[in-house]
């Protein structure tokens, strides 16, 4: 499941097929934090967010905070710096590959 910032992003990643929430914020609230650590029971988490340096801290806090059990499966993934926030993907010629991409290096396990 990939977990976004805003309702903007959400969308472009439902455009192109895959499951996603929004959290509303690089700054998830105490309600939010306990919805994630429910999905991650039973999903993996990307978390895709704005590639500025706000976005990629927030999202590394969030990673931090959720303070997983280590069987739960969570990263952070990042899009093209050309792409922008995930919301741009659909205005990209490739953004579905580019999102394809992003999530893949997060899906694929390590030496495969």
């Amino acid at each position: 499941m990939v977990v976004v910032e805003g309702v903007v992003d959400r969308l472009a990643v439902l455009s192109f097929g895959d499951v996603a929430v929004s959290l509303g914020s690089n700054q998830p609230s105490p309600g939010m934090y306990a919805e994630l650590r429910a999905l991650a029971r039973t999903r993996r988490l990307i978390l895709l967010g704005d590639p500025d340096r706000a976005g990629r801290k927030g999202r590394l806090r969030t990673l931090a905070t959720l303070d997983l059990p280590p069987a739960a499966e969570a990263s952070v993934a990042d899009l093209p710096p050309q792409v922008g926030d995930p919301g741009a993907l659909m205005l990209h010629q490739r953004g579905e590959a580019d999102l394809a991409a992003a999530l893949l290096l997060r899906l694929t396990p390590a030496g495969a």
